[in-house]
C-alpha cells in the first residue's frame, strides 16, 4: 500500500473527451481507497462517482447502486464505503444502536432512534440500514434484535445497550478480516494526507 495524492481512478465507463483520457464525453469516472483527511485518526474507506453527460459533471458521490452495474467487483469497497482502515463502521456502535432502536416499538427507551421524529423510517427499513452498516444479513439482525428485546425485557433498555457494546466489539476481527482482504484484492491505496503520521510531525495535506 503506498501513499498517493489524488484520489485513485478504479475506472472509467463510456465516450472519452478528445485529449481528456481521465473524464467521458458521457459516462462515469469511478473513484476510490483509503481517504486520510488531516485531523481524523485512521483513513475511511471511499467510493465515489462522477457522472457526465455533453461534457458536464452532473455528480453522482457515493451513487454505489449505479457504480455496481458497471463495475460489480467493487462490492467490498463498496461495503466498506466510510469504515475505516480497520473495516470498523463510523461511529459503530452509536449509529448502529440508532438504526436497532428504531426496529423496535419503545426504541429500547431511545427518545431519538431511526424510527422516530418528522424523518423517521419504517421498522423494516431501519433494520436494513442496521444489517448494512454492521454488515450482516438481515437474518442474523433479527437474531439479534430478538437477544437484544430478550435482554431488555429481563434486566433493562440499559442492560441491553451494553449487551450491544459488548457485541460490537466481537465484530472487530471480523471487519478487520474483512478490510484487509478488500485492500488485497483491489491493491488499494491511502489518498489525501500522508499517511502514517511520522511520530512529532504536523499534519499536512
Amino acid at each position: 500500500m503506498k501513499n498517493v495524492a489524488q484520489e485513485p481512478i478504479l475506472g472509467i465507463i463510456g465516450e472519452l473527451m478528445p485529449r481528456r483520457p481521465d473524464r467521458p464525453y458521457n459516462g462515469m469516472v469511478i473513484k476510490g481507497g483509503l481517504r486520510f483527511i488531516c485531523g481524523n485518526s485512521k483513513p475511511h474507506f471511499s467510493l465515489t462517482c462522477s457522472v457526465y453527460r455533453n461534457g458536464r459533471d452532473e455528480g453522482g458521490a457515493a451513487d454505489h447502486e449505479r457504480i455496481l452495474r458497471s463495475r460489480p467487483h467493487l462490492k467490498p469497497l463498496a461495503d466498506l464505503h466510510l469504515s475505516d482502515i480497520d473495516g470498523v463502521p463510523m461511529h459503530a456502535a452509536d449509529n448502529g444502536w440508532y438504526w436497532l432502536a428504531g426496529t423496535v416499538v419503545g426504541g429500547f427507551g431511545q427518545r431519538s432512534h431511526g424510527g422516530s421524529g418528522d424523518w423517521g423510517k419504517p421498522a423494516d427499513e431501519c433494520l436494513r440500514i442496521f444489517a448494512q452498516h454492521v454488515r450482516i444479513s438481515l437474518q442474523e439482525a433479527v437474531d439479534l434484535r430478538e437477544r437484544m428485546l430478550a435482554t431488555a425485557k429481563d434486566e433493562g433498555d440499559s442492560a441491553a445497550r451494553g449487551a450491544f457494546d459488548e457485541w460490537i466489539c466481537k465484530q472487530r476481527p471480523r471487519w478487520k478480516a474483512e478490510a484487509d482482504a478488500c485492500i488485497q484484492a483491489l491493491d488499494l491505496d491511502v489518498f489525501g494526507s500522508h499517511w502514517p503520521i511520522p511520530e512529532a510531525a504536523a499534519c499536512t495535506a
